[in-house]
C-alpha cells in the first residue's frame, strides 16, 4: 500500500510541476525574440525550470505528515 502511494505522490508532482513549467512556458512565449535561438531558450528554459520546481516543491509531498523532514523518497 505505501510503495503505491509513493508512486501515486511521486506522479502527482511530476504532472503538477510539468503543468506550471507548460504554463509559465506559455506566459513568457510572447517575450522570446524570434529567430533561430527561439527554440533553444525554450529548450533550455523547460530543462531548467522543470527539474527546480520539482526539486524545490518535494517537501510538498511527504509520506507522513506528522513528520515534516522525511520525504517521499528517503525510506
Amino acid at each position: 500500500m505505501f510503495v503505491l502511494m509513493r508512486i501515486f505522490n511521486c506522479a502527482l508532482l511530476l504532472m503538477l510541476t510539468g503543468a506550471t513549467t507548460m504554463w509559465l512556458r506559455i506566459t513568457i512565449e510572447p517575450s522570446l525574440p524570434p529567430g533561430n535561438w527561439h527554440s533553444v531558450i525554450t529548450g533550455l528554459f523547460l530543462c531548467a525550470l522543470w527539474p527546480a520546481l520539482a526539486w524545490s516543491l518535494r517537501s510538498l509531498v511527504r509520506f507522513d505528515p506528522a513528520d515534516p523532514y522525511r520525504m517521499l523518497w528517503m525510506g
